[in-house]
């Protein structure tokens, strides 16, 4: 009988450890999903001010100087386009 309880605390630690990972995997991948959607917006904000010449370089600037911090395909993407281009 010890066996089958000792046996079944193992199980259900394993479980629980099981259940924490898959939270930390389904919150990273959410964050990941939020910065790449952020990183798209700019993107396309950036585009249109090259094309359109709105006036917002700066401001664009300072975003993604705040989204490199946190993102590395955004300082990626921003040093091979964007910080020439605006």
């Amino acid at each position: 009988m010890e066996l089958v309880t000792d046996s079944a605390s193992v199980l259900a630690s394993c479980s629980h450890r099981r259940l924490k990972t898959g939270r930390r995997v389904l919150d990273k991948s959410r964050s990941d999903d939020v910065f790449t959607t952020i990183t798209l917006l700019v993107t396309l904000l950036s585009e249109l001010e090259i094309e359109f010449r709105f006036g917002l370089s700066d401001r664009l600037k300072f975003l993604w100087g705040i989204i490199q911090e946190y993102w590395g395909e955004a300082k990626d993407l921003y040093s091979r386009r964007y910080s020439t281009a605006l």
